[in-house]
């Protein structure tokens, strides 16, 4: 919330995040990212102006609303990189790894995470995957998933965004002879 006082005018303007609002926006000033649109960061911009002049008897009062948005896939990132590390453990969790080394274990977790790396890709983001062996007995890595939406232009020009989610994770253990 940002308030700006003189001796006759209060304005008070204030921003808020917003699942809901009108497609266009009529405030130039806002262009091209005026307006709502689902599946980007939208904004809600309020301003309130009140102000008067009380020799004259003059007054007045203004509430106003705007929407804004910035073409960042904040959702769509998040659940891509939840999506895959929910996919990386339960297959991690499931599945005996025959010894714990890259060549076994980074194909195991490449594959499933790979369903996610394809609905990535398809809006536009790219997706990673870096795992560390952390312990070999037991199997233990450690993943980082990493969404990026590689050019976001903004107000001030181009810039990307990035998603990390990690964990550790074990495979599940041999068997021991009896």
């Amino acid at each position: 919330m940002d308030v700006q006082s003189s001796a006759n005018l209060t304005v008070v303007t204030s921003a808020s995040l917003t699942v809901q609002g009108p497609a266009a926006d009529n405030l130039t000033l806002l262009a091209p990212f005026g307006g709502y649109v689902k599946g980007f960061l939208d904004i809600a911009l309020h301003e309130e102006a009140k102000g008067g002049e009380s020799v004259v008897g003059v007054s007045f009062a203004r509430n106003e609303t705007h929407y804004a948005n910035l073409p960042l896939r904040i959702g769509d990132m998040s659940e891509d990189c939840d999506r895959a590390l929910s996919n990386i453990k339960d297959t991690v969790s499931s599945t005996v790894a025959p010894n714990c080394t890259a060549s076994v274990v980074s194909p195991l977790i490449a594959a499933a995470a790979s369903s996610t790396g394809a609905s990535a890709a398809s809006l536009g983001l790219r997706f990673a995957v870096d795992t560390i062996i952390v312990d070999v007995a037991p199997c233990s890595v450690e993943v980082t998933v990493i969404v990026t939406q590689p050019i976001v232009l903004g107000p001030a020009g181009a810039f990307s965004v990035e998603c990390h989610q990690g964990g550790i994770f074990n495979f599940e253990p041999k068997s021991q002879p009896v």
